[in-house]
């Protein structure tokens, strides 16, 4: 065996050995941290196990139930999405209209005000000019 593979058997199996205690530390004080990795656990262990056939019974059993809500929650989806459609293009719509509305009065008191200050500016430079 290499040097190179010896050091990351080494690694590995310091790596292993600190974990239970390098995951003890990081989840104190953080319960839902350390029941999330629990769990993660738990599903990671159970894949591990072949499935008996009483439970792929009851998968098969459960699939069966649940297909037909499924295709009914999808078909209800696309009901609701298709209800939607309509309202939502025309408040786009009029949101689109109401803020070039906005866009275009912002604009004209712009321009309005522009004109304004020009005007007060000339006229104080007229009044400068005629002091001196």
């Amino acid at each position: 065996m290499s040097e190179r593979t010896q050091h990351l058997g080494h690694e590995t199996s310091e790596a292993v050995h600190d974990a239970p205690h390098k995951v003890a530390d990081q989840t104190r004080g953080n319960p839902l941290a350390a029941g999330l990795i629990a769990f993660g656990a738990g599903l990671l262990a159970s894949s591990m196990i072949p499935s008996t056939r009483a439970e792929e019974e009851l998968v098969g059993k459960a699939k069966d139930k649940v297909e037909p809500l499924a295709t009914e929650l999808t078909e209800t989806a696309k009901q609701i999405a298709q209800d939607t459609k309509e309202p939502v293009a025309t408040a786009a719509e009029e949101l689109k209209d109401s803020s070039q509305q906005s866009m275009d009065r912002v604009k004209s008191e712009a321009s309005s005000e522009t004109e304004h200050l020009q005007h007060e500016a000339q006229g104080s430079i007229n009044d400068y000019r005629n002091q001196s």
